[in-house]
């Protein structure tokens, strides 16, 4: 499975990590967005550690329509106040993977 992350970050994202480990071993959804598009996936969550604090992206324009860099308690703090901007999957991975990093505090 890491290899799997492993070379999606690299193509989708043009990026290398290090310490990859599984932190949401169990992450499943089913949910439908607001322009009817339903997902129903059972998906592991990982995290890494990252070679530099704001690494440099090479996104694949295939993959990726935009994105942007942010500060984890600025992305966790707009899914809590506007979760309607996110998709539904989204804002119950970051709430599951929020409440697992204010446990480690």
């Amino acid at each position: 499975m890491t290899d799997a992350v492993r070379r999606r970050l690299r193509f989708e994202l043009g990026l290398e990590v290090d310490d990859l480990k599984c932190v949401l071993p169990d992450f499943a959804y089913s949910a439908t967005d607001s322009s009817g598009i339903v997902e129903n996936e059972i998906c592991p969550v990982f995290e890494a550690q990252l070679p530099h604090p704001e690494p440099h992206l090479n996104v694949n324009p295939e993959e990726v329509m935009d994105w942007k860099w942010v500060q984890w308690d600025d992305l966790a703090r707009a899914v809590r106040l506007t979760p309607f901007a996110f998709s539904p999957w989204a804002v119950s991975q970051i709430g599951q993977l929020d409440q697992t990093r204010t446990k480690q505090r």
